[in-house]
């Protein structure tokens, strides 16, 4: 598993050790962990083994629509953003697709972007 990768860490993992020198190590360590846990859970685009010790920049945050939660009323079984997806949509193009004859009985259809459901049920993911 990735982990962010950090100048002072000669300790397990990502964590600091008392080679490092660091004053208060467990409290350290508890910061790197939580940084750490929601790297992962946000799917940083820097979570890679040597971010932030690369002293690059920036990254991308992606935060899943499962992990999004919507009001709901009691405990709904549908109550996260990619439900609300999945249940509201439909499949559809969104560009290309265009079907033309091949001139040969038979039709060629162009490459094409657009949403399609994972299977024919109304609930199915929109993909």
């Amino acid at each position: 598993m990735a982990r962010y990768k950090y100048t002072q860490e000669s300790g397990t993992d990502f964590k600091v050790n008392t080679s490092d020198k660091a004053d208060a190590m467990e409290t350290e360590n508890e910061k790197r962990q939580i940084l750490d846990d929601l790297g992962e859970l946000l799917n940083h685009s820097k979570f890679d083994d040597s971010y932030p010790k690369d002293a690059s920049a920036g990254g991308t945050l992606q935060i899943p629509a499962s992990l999004v939660e919507v009001s709901e009323i009691s405990t709904a079984t549908y109550d996260d953003v990619q439900d609300w997806i999945n249940n509201t949509q439909s499949g559809g193009r969104i560009s290309g697709g265009v079907i033309a004859d091949d001139s040969s009985g038979g039709i060629t259809i162009s490459s094409g972007t657009g949403f399609i459901k994972n299977c024919h049920t109304v609930n199915g993911s929109i993909m």
